[in-house]
């Protein structure tokens, strides 16, 4: 079986140098510096950039001490890979089936990472006409969202941070209630952004009663919500407007914007 994620680090070994006072012979020293460590799977590249920068600060720092030596020549330059398993393996979860009838979600098949929260807030930008399940058709958008500082499998009580550094998008979470409800495990204050974005929470617990979760995009609130038993008391079929706060179907577009 391939390793889908490794471990990068690169090691460099320099001859650095300083001009004597009294104008003689230069005196050369040896300096050893590592990078940061960089995980790389197929949901992230390294940035060669950012390698570059790391180890031109060492050097930076080095001089700082007031040592006075500068970068005469690199001996050796070593990129040091190791397999890597993150500890929290995936977050994908089969859309359980009742869900799959709905016809109103979309599911990210990330099998190799963590990142089901940031694939389908993708998914609901740049959703193409197929593979919409495939991490592959959004990898390319990936660095278009600002993650930093963010935890992943991504916590609910975590949104209003990505909320904050992302300006352009709201994020509601719904997830299995009680009786076949559901229930708003995050409303966004945020209104009139450019794009919101519906997520469910799919939960389940394995035989050790850890709880594994997976975000899906909704992609369609009223088949969601709108065919519920406890809220379908009429025989009106079509399609419904459902308000993200209360989850009440509403059967005008009026209605809902007065609604909100």
């Amino acid at each position: 079986m391939c390793c889908r994620s490794v471990r990068v680090h690169i090691r460099a070994d320099t001859i650095l140098v300083r001009e004597l006072e009294d104008g003689g012979q230069k005196m050369h020293a040896a300096a050893y510096f590592t990078s940061n460590v960089y995980d790389v799977d197929e949901t992230q590249s390294i940035n060669l950039q950012s390698v570059a920068a790391d180890l031109s600060n060492q050097v930076e720092h080095f001089n700082s001490r007031g040592s006075g030596f500068i970068l005469d020549h690199i001996t050796k330059f070593v990129v040091c890979i190791s397999k890597y398993r993150p500890l929290h393996g995936s977050s994908y979860l089969p859309t359980p089936q009742w869900l799959r009838k709905k016809k109103g979600v979309i599911t990210t098949k990330n099998s190799a990472d963590s990142m089901c929260f940031a694939w389908s807030i993708l998914s609901s930008i740049y959703c193409p006409k197929y593979n919409a399940e495939r991490v592959y058709s959004y990898r390319p958008y990936l660095n278009t969202l600002n993650l930093s500082g963010l935890d992943f499998p991504m916590p609910v009580k975590d949104i209003p941070k990505f909320e904050k550094q992302y300006p352009d998008i709201s994020v509601n979470v719904l997830c299995s209630g009680d009786d076949s409800g559901y229930v708003p495990l995050y409303v966004s204050k945020q209104r009139n952004r450019r794009h919101h974005v519906n997520l469910f929470l799919i939960e389940i617990s394995d035989e050790h009663g850890n709880q594994r979760h997976h975000y899906v995009w909704i992609t369609n609130m009223s088949r969601l919500v709108g065919g519920r038993t406890n809220h379908s008391r009429t025989k009106h079929h079509s399609q419904t407007y459902v308000c993200n706060s209360c989850l009440h179907p509403l059967y005008k577009k009026e209605l809902l914007e007065r609604n909100t």
